[in-house]
Parts: C-alpha cells; sequence; structure tokens
C-alpha cells in the first residue's frame, strides 16, 4: 500500500540533452532518477495517489481486508467488509505525515490530511447492507535541506462506499470522485532557474468480496488508479545568458490494479472483551506505458516507456477490545522487484517495512477518540556494500474524533 506522498527529486536538463540515457528503479515513495522524462511523471502521479488513498479511510490503516476493525472509527480497504460492521460513526480527521528522504537528509515531505467521514450499517429492505462517505482535503508540502526550493501538491477527495450481503457473502464497491490536480515545482541555484507546472486526473476504485463464516472472514479484493490527462510543461532559464528552454511531458493513460487476498478472525461477542487477527497479502502486477518528451525549444520529440515495478507486501493486524478501550497493532513488510545494476554496481530490490499502534478511548457513552502512529523505513542498497541507493524515513500521526450509534 502507497504511504502519503511519492516525489523524485528532480535535476534541470543540459541545454544539448538528448534524453536518451537510461531510465532509474523506483520505488514506492523514493526515486533516483536519470532521465528527466522518468522522475517527473512519478512526481505528479503516484505523489497524488498515494495521498488520496490515504484520504480515502478515517484512519491509515493496513487492514478491514477479510473483516472489519473492531474500533467503529476505523474505516475499511475492502469495501466488501463493511458489510459486516456493528456500529455506525459520523468523525473527522487529521492526519500529519512528514518523510525525510536520503541520508543524510536531502529532503523533508509534509503532508496533512483533513476528512469527514460516515458509516452506517443496518438491514435495508431486509438486506443487510452499509455504505460510507469520505470526503478529504490533501496537502503535501517538500522541502530541499540545501536548495532554495519550493514543491507543493494539492487535491481533494469524494469517495461513496457500498456493500451487501446474500448470506454470508458480502459484496462491496467504491465509486470515487476523479481527482484534479494540478503540480507547481521551482527550483533556483546559481546556475539556474527551473519552473515546473503540471496536470492530472486520477480515479482510483476499489472491489471485494468478504465471506464470514461463524467467527471466520475471507476477503478478496482490489483497487484500481487510472491516471490520465497528465501534462507537464518545464521552463529552464540559464543566467549565464539569459536563455530559456521549454519542454513539454505528456505521459500516456494508464492503470495500476492492487490485488489482495486476507483471512481474519474474530474472539468474543459484541459487547465483551474482545480479539482480532488478520494476515493479508498484496500484489501489484508490473505496468508499462509510453510517454513523450517535447523540446519546445527546438521542435526535437524524445519518445520512451517507463514502468511501475512489480510489488508485493505480507501484513499482520492484531486488535483488541478491552473494558471499551480499543488498542491496535501492526506490522507490513513490502517488496519492489526492481533490483538492477547502475555504472556497473548491483543493487537489490527496495524493500520497506512499517509498524503502527492506535489506541480508541471512549469520551462518553457515544463519542470517542483514536490516535494513531506509525514508523515505516523504504531502503534500496547496493548488493557489495552497507551503501544507500535510495532511503526514506516516514513518520505518521493522525487523530480521528467520532459519535457512534
Amino acid at each position: 500500500m502507497q504511504r502519503a506522498t511519492l516525489r523524485p527529486s528532480l535535476s534541470p536538463p543540459s541545454q544539448n540533452a538528448s534524453f536518451s540515457c537510461g531510465f532509474p528503479a523506483f520505488s514506492r515513495r523514493a526515486v533516483i532518477w536519470k532521465s528527466l522524462t522518468k522522475s517527473i511523471p512519478v512526481l505528479l502521479g503516484l505523489s497524488l495517489f498515494a495521498a488520496t488513498e490515504a484520504a480515502a479511510q478515517a484512519v491509515v490503516v493496513r487492514g478491514g481486508y477479510a473483516s472489519p476493525y473492531l474500533n467503529p472509527l476505523y474505516s475499511q480497504n475492502n469495501p466488501a467488509a463493511i458489510v459486516w460492521r456493528e456500529k455506525s460513526m459520523v468523525g473527522v480527521a487529521h492526519v500529519t505525515s512528514i518523510i525525510e528522504n536520503g541520508t543524510p537528509m536531502t529532503t523533508r515531505e509534509t503532508t496533512t490530511i483533513n476528512r469527514f467521514v460516515l458509516a452506517n450499517m443496518g438491514d435495508f429492505f431486509g438486506i443487510k447492507s452499509g455504505f460510507e462517505l469520505l470526503i478529504g482535503d490533501v496537502t503535501s508540502k517538500r522541502e530541499f535541506v540545501d536548495s532554495d526550493t519550493t514543491d507543493d501538491i494539492n487535491g481533494q477527495q469524494f469517495d461513496k462506499v457500498g456493500g451487501f450481503a446474500l448470506g454470508p457473502l458480502a459484496v462491496g464497491y467504491t465509486d470515487a470522485n476523479e481527482v484534479k490536480a494540478n503540480f507547481i515545482y521551482k527550483e533556483k541555484n546559481t546556475d539556474y532557474l527551473l519552473e515546473v507546472t503540471g496536470s492530472m486526473t486520477q480515479k482510483a476504485n476499489r472491489k471485494g468480496l468478504s465471506l464470514k463464516l461463524s467467527n471466520l472472514f475471507v476477503g478478496v479484493s482490489q483497487s484500481s488508479t487510472e491516471t490520465k490527462d497528465v501534462k507537464i510543461d518545464l521552463k529552464q532559464t540559464q543566467y549565464s545568458d539569459s536563455s530559456v528552454t521549454n519542454y513539454s511531458l505528456i505521459t500516456s493513460d494508464h492503470r495500476v490494479n492492487v490485488n489482495t487476498g486476507a483471512i481474519a478472525f474474530i474472539l468474543g461477542a459484541e459487547n465483551e472483551n474482545r480479539f482480532r487477527l488478520e494476515i493479508y497479502r498484496t500484489h501489484t502486477p508490473e505496468v508499462v506505458y509510453p510517454q513523450t518528451f517535447i523540446n519546445l525549444s527546438d521542435g526535437t520529440t524524445s519518445t520512451s516507456t517507463t514502468s511501475d515495478s512489480e510489488s508485493s507486501e505480507n501484513g499482520v493486524v492484531l486488535e483488541t477490545k478491552i473494558n471499551n478501550y480499543y488498542y491496535a497493532l501492526e506490522y507490513s513488510k513490502a517488496v519492489t522487484l526492481d533490483a538492477g545494476t547502475s555504472s556497473g554496481k548491483a543493487y537489490s530490490n527496495t524493500i520497506e517495512q512499517e509498524i503502527s499502534a492506535s489506541l480508541g478511548t471512549p469520551l462518553s457513552e457515544s463519542i470517542r477518540i483514536t490516535v494513531f502512529s506509525s514508523q515505516s523505513v523504504e531502503a534500496q542498497t547496493y548488493t557489495a556494500s552497507d551503501e544507500y541507493r535510495s532511503y526514506s524515513a516516514e513518520k505518521v500521526y493522525e487523530m480521528v474524533i467520532g459519535y457512534e450509534f
């Protein structure tokens, strides 16, 4: 599952660049660039994808793929799991994510997410059903340690999630709005000024099944994200001679599917102390798509292909309810199959590990607050040494206040 932001570092092309150099391997949250034609679409597209995916949850969680969380303030990754919710809720949440890239740190990315969530369950027309409504606003800013640079991304999301059960089998679907985003980036140093503007549209939907057999739950789901209408314009001004070069980058429409299977087990009755265990695995196939880079100053055009590497993730969720307090501990490990060789040096696959914990406490009979925190590290190393090819560490903090009914 992607994190709150995903951006590579950018460097301007030379005046005589042909943009025919090789393309870098990249992870879900960190990119080592070799070509501007590779790094910019990753910067614009996947960063918004990860951020809006995070906005689609009441709490930034890993599970909810087979059964719903015990904590009613949590949303589910599998839309079919909402059918098995035992309580409805309405609430608001605030999330802050801080990502530090590089060792030593070269950039710091700060993302804030504010959202409203409404979840309702019950029998509608004699059929056990449930729905969730999520509205989120995402703002992401990147700061450079040794550069006078600005970088901001903003987006909104409006998700409508619904599901129903036919006996022990629940079916769910998420109808997400199209997210249209504008991107602004400016980098200034002693040699040049680089100004980048871009726009894109994304739509991320989820669908799934959840089978309930007494206290045992089995779930399968798919998250599908379509990226289209990506267009990026660049203007490079050289201070030495005041020359200006304009570029344009267009990326082909493409779709990324994340497939998940999970199993969960719940012990205890609804109004008693309870325990929940969930184990899941996700798989994201490689996606290859073309892109076109145009030098508007001299009319030259370069067409190439780029790809999102295949990846998989395994995770476990432990959750308990004791005396009306909810505790959760989650761990996940993701592997991106992007090993390769650069300048004669072999490097391994990108590995990300994350651990998170949350506490839900009652403020009154019906009002509840949940606090959430997670830490993760994503790294890619050279095989012959301990040197990092890419490295990033993320901390996420969240608070949710909701009324359950």
